[in-house]
C-alpha cells in the first residue's frame, strides 16, 4: 500500500511540475485564472503547444511540397524539357497539376527567379532563362544537387574551373605551409589500390591543400563540390592506369614541395589537370 501511495505522490508531483512549466510559458500570453485564491491551469493552456505543433507540421509539409516542386522544375530545365525562352504554365495550372495551393507555387517560382532559373513579369507567365547566362552561385549549387541530371558539358566546365583554381591554391599551400602539404602527400603511400579509396584520398588531399593556402575562399568554393567530386572521382579511378598516373603525380608534387618550389608545383598541377580532363573525355566519350 505504501509503494502505491509513493507512486501516486510521484505522479502527482510530476503533474505539478508540468503545470508550473506551462504556467511560466503562458504567463505573458494568457491571463491566469484564479479560483478561491488558488492557481488553476485552464485547458486553453494546452491549445498553444498543440497549435504551434500543428502549424509547425503544416509549415514543414508546405516546405517539403515546395522543395519537391522546385527540384522537379530544375530537373526539367536541365533536361531541356523547359527550354530557354519558353513560358511555363500559369500559377493556377501548376497548382492544379501539383495539387497544392497557389501560394506554394508562387513561393517556388519566386525562388526559381531568385536563383536565375526564371524571369517573372506582372500578368504574364514566367519565362525560362538560359541558366548559363542568367544563373548565379545558387544556380551552381542547385545543379550540383541534381547529380543524375547534370549535363556532361557542365562536368567538363567544372574540370576546367579546377584547372584554373588548383594550381593557384597548391602553390600557395607549398609556400605557406609546406610541412602540412608534405604530411598530406605522405598519406598517399598507404592508399588502397581501388577506386573508392583513391577518390576519398584525392578529395582529402584537395581540401587539405586548399586549407593550407593563405586564401580561405578556395576551400569554401571546393566544399561546394564534395558529393559530386567523390562520385565522379570514384568513376574516374576505376581505370587502373588513371590511379597509376595519380600516384606518379603525387610523387612529383612531393619533390616540388621538398624543394620549396612553388612555381614548379603550380606548373605540375596545371599539367595534371589538363591531362585529367583529356582522360575524363576519353572515359566518358565526351568530345
Amino acid at each position: 500500500m505504501g509503494k502505491r501511495q509513493n507512486r501516486h505522490l510521484c505522479k502527482r508531483q510530476q503533474q505539478e511540475n508540468v503545470a508550473q512549466v506551462v504556467c511560466l510559458i503562458n504567463r505573458k500570453l494568457l491571463k491566469l485564472v484564479k479560483y478561491k485564491d488558488k492557481l488553476v491551469i485552464p485547458r486553453i493552456n494546452l491549445v498553444l503547444p498543440v497549435l504551434f505543433y500543428a502549424n509547425k507540421r503544416r509549415d514543414l509539409t508546405i516546405m517539403r511540397a515546395s522543395d519537391k516542386i522546385e527540384k522537379l522544375f530544375i530537373q526539367k530545365i536541365l533536361k531541356g524539357e523547359f527550354a530557354p525562352g519558353t513560358q511555363i504554365p500559369s500559377e493556377r495550372e501548376l497548382a492544379t497539376a501539383f495539387k497544392v495551393g497557389r501560394p506554394v507555387i508562387r513561393e517556388v517560382l519566386q525562388r526559381l527567379e531568385r536563383d536565375g532559373w526564371l524571369t517573372i513579369r506582372h500578368n504574364q507567365r514566367a519565362t525560362v532563362n538560359d541558366y548559363w547566362k542568367e544563373g548565379n552561385l545558387m544556380t551552381i549549387a542547385h545543379i550540383l544537387n541534381e547529380e543524375d541530371s547534370i549535363p556532361n558539358e557542365f562536368i567538363i566546365h567544372l574540370l576546367e574551373l579546377r584547372k584554373n583554381l588548383s594550381p593557384s591554391y597548391v602553390k600557395g599551400a607549398v609556400l605557406h605551409k609546406p610541412m602540412a602539404v608534405i604530411s598530406l602527400l605522405k598519406e598517399s603511400e598507404n592508399v588502397a589500390d581501388n577506386p573508392v579509396s583513391f577518390a576519398e584520398y584525392d578529395w582529402h588531399l584537395q581540401r587539405g591543400l586548399a586549407a593550407a593556402a593563405p586564401n580561405p575562399i578556395y576551400l569554401l568554393i571546393l566544399n561546394s563540390f564534395g558529393d559530386l567530386y567523390l562520385k565522379l572521382a570514384t568513376y574516374y579511378f576505376t581505370e587502373a592506369s588513371y590511379r597509376n598516373a595519380s600516384k606518379s603525380y603525387y610523387m612529383k608534387l612531393m619533390e616540388a614541395v621538398l624543394e620549396k618550389d612553388g612555381d614548379k608545383a603550380e606548373q605540375l598541377v596545371h599539367s595534371m589537370m589538363e591531362q585529367s580532363i583529356k582522360m575524363w573525355q576519353e572515359q566518358t566519350a565526351v568530345k
